[in-house]
């Protein structure tokens, strides 16, 4: 395996390929409803 150094080395990019997409994120909110004992998710 071709890896970079443990302590030195980019262990967040690990692709050789050098990408112009930018990443999407996003988040799940999800709240308890004591009157139905679930959670509602938003």
């Amino acid at each position: 395996m071709n890896l970079d150094d443990t302590e030195d080395g980019d262990l967040v990019h690990v692709d050789d390929e050098k990408s112009d997409e930018k990443e999407k994120a996003y988040s799940i909110v999800a709240q308890w409803n004591w009157k139905v004992q679930n959670y509602f998710i938003r």
